[in-house]
């Protein structure tokens, strides 16, 4: 082989590197952009495919929804004694709680009125309507919030472009 083909050879490789690694750059960028958007409340859950994301805000409902992790609920209406994910809830805004019963309260025309709590402090109950519940909280991913929480940082966006600037 002589010594022009194989320049050429190197220089298509690394010119397909230099793409992809472009390529890989701009991706990266979107889906932080998109992340950051996307979460940018701390309230802001998102529907996708009937399941509803949220990353929890607070450590009161302990182990069923940690803090900071990403929490999966099915949009279905929770049933007592299930975990649910709510908006309204007294001060918490939108959090994780458990369902203590279903009825109506007094002469209300809104309907059912769930009554909440959370696990930290069970005597301290939320009235909610039946609008405010988002879903049952089925499952939770720790790992998964705490990385959209770090991408979806200043600091973290930083260090994951960072290097692509330098580049």
């Amino acid at each position: 082989m002589s010594r022009s083909k194989t320049k050429q050879k190197r220089s298509s490789a690394a010119k397909n590197v230099a793409v992809f690694f472009i390529v890989f750059a701009i991706l990266e960028g979107l889906i932080m952009y998109g992340l950051s958007r996307v979460f940018n409340d701390e309230n802001k859950v998102i529907g996708i495919f009937g399941y509803n994301l949220f990353i929890m805000d607070s450590d009161k409902m302990g182990e069923v929804a940690p803090k900071d992790s990403l929490v999966i609920a099915d949009s279905t209406t929770p049933s007592p004694g299930n975990a649910a994910l709510c908006r309204n809830v007294g001060d918490e805004g939108t959090t994780v709680v458990w369902l203590l019963e279903a009825g109506s309260k007094g002469d209300t025309v809104d309907g059912i009125v769930y009554t909440v709590y959370q696990e930290s402090d069970p005597d301290k109950k939320y009235d909610i309507k039946s609008d405010d519940i988002i879903g049952v909280a089925t499952s939770y991913y720790s790992t998964a919030g705490r990385i959209v929480r770090f991408v979806t940082s200043p600091v973290g966006m930083g260090i994951c472009a960072g290097p692509y600037c330098l580049w």
